[in-house]
């Protein structure tokens, strides 16, 4: 997720993305506005300097209490008898939300683990092992904290300048501690907020006291026969119990209800209807990244709602934005489009959520809604034309 569209130059880039555009999905020629071709130049692979800037004293505490549990998660290396099937959890015994931490490095490749907070993160994790994923989204919606041991070469600029204020050094292969939260639609970063770093130095050290565990009982960290795992809480006392809990249900998050633009759905039902006429909308989680003031200090990577004409593959419009606006974006793009050519009489889309969330929409405008999952091939084509520009 870290390369980028890249560009020595920004009209280079923007040369760059005109190319792309122009080719449309199957090579017919259509071009945008230069004003919307702006956004799409992305920002340098790395920035120049550390967004951690400087530490106050109590991050400096934090972070080091977090360290000496990852140099002692590391130093035990539990990955050497930890099954990478099992999930501990670890509960909070004051929010009561279970993290779900997952060990990587029995493949001898990437060591460390993985923490998925709360429901949030174990449905993250549900999806991205889902029976069909879904190949746009499983990467960048993935919520969780990884912990990983890299070589020095392989830490970000970011988490080195952690390091150095803790006054932290390190030598020999995969000893350098590198933490990174993922939040979906956001570039992965460290923590910054003095208590998420408290949370996760809790959670090391209930992993540490299971992962000792375990060494001492081979197979002790595996789910029992009904599938329980071991969960652990930390009480305020210091004191650690751990037993067997069964996996918790999972419930469906609630679909994001789009406010509708009455305004604007009253001046495009005033429009002539366009009979027969077909618009295909769907949107991916680009690996361009927004570092600039309106990132607010959470770099993020750019979501493209892509909007086309089914028989011929032209580009009908494009919306840029969060992650977390991208169904505000859908909504807004196909007023656009309703709005310069005529509402279409049928929007193809690929998502089945979809359908539910644009529904209301598309009855005020008065036009129909259909599934086509097999379109995921026009907008991948489109994606990496995008992306063959990053490497």
């Amino acid at each position: 997720m870290r390369d980028r569209l890249i560009a020595s130059s920004p009209g280079k880039a923007l040369a760059a993305v005109e190319l792309v555009l122009s080719l449309g999905w199957n090579g017919m020629r259509h071009r945008l506005p230069r004003r919307h071709l702006q956004a799409w130049i992305a920002m340098p692979r790395a920035p120049k300097s550390s967004r951690a800037g400087v530490l106050t004293p109590d991050a400096i505490a934090a972070w080091s209490a977090l360290l000496d549990r990852a140099e002692a998660f590391r130093d035990l290396a539990p990955w050497r008898w930890i099954n990478g099937t099992s999930l501990l959890g670890v509960r909070d015994h004051r929010s009561g939300q279970t993290d779900w931490c997952s060990i990587m490095g029995q493949g001898g490749e990437t060591f460390g683990v993985v923490i998925y907070p709360g429901d949030a993160g174990l449905s993250s994790l549900s999806r991205m092992l889902g029976d069909v994923p879904d190949e746009f989204d499983a990467v960048i919606q993935q919520f969780a904290l990884v912990l990983t041991f890299n070589d020095r070469d392989y830490v970000t600029k970011d988490m080195a300048a952690v390091l150095k204020a803790c006054g932290r050094r390190y030598r020999g292969a995969n000893a350098w501690p590198e933490l990174i939260v993922h939040d979906p639609g956001y570039f992965p970063m460290p923590p910054r907020d003095i208590e998420h770093l408290r949370r996760i130095t809790t959670v090391l050290e209930s992993l540490l006291e299971m992962c000792a565990q375990a060494a001492k009982q081979p197979g002790w960290d595996m789910h029992d026969a009904q599938d329980r795992p071991w969960v652990a809480t930390l009480d305020a006392s210091g004191m650690i119990a751990v037993v067997r809990e069964a996996m918790p249900t999972i419930e469906a998050a609630p679909l994001p209800v789009v406010p509708i633009d009455e305004v604007a759905v009253a001046r495009v039902r005033a429009k002539p209807r366009r009979a027969g006429s077909a618009v295909l909308i769907d949107w991916f989680v680009g690996s361009a990244v927004i570092d600039g003031p309106e990132a607010e200090g959470r770099p993020y990577f750019i979501t493209h709602v892509m909007a086309f004409d089914p028989s011929s593959g032209m580009i009908l419009g494009v919306e840029m934005g969060r992650l977390a606006e991208v169904w505000e974006d859908t909504a807004k793009l196909i007023l656009k489009i309703s709005e310069s050519t005529g509402v279409p009489a049928q929007v193809i889309l690929r998502r089945p959520e979809a359908l539910t969330i644009m529904g209301p929409l598309a009855a005020a405008l008065g036009t129909d809604l259909s599934l086509r999952p097999e379109t995921a091939d026009v907008i991948r084509h489109f994606r990496d034309q995008l992306g063959a520009f990053g490497r």
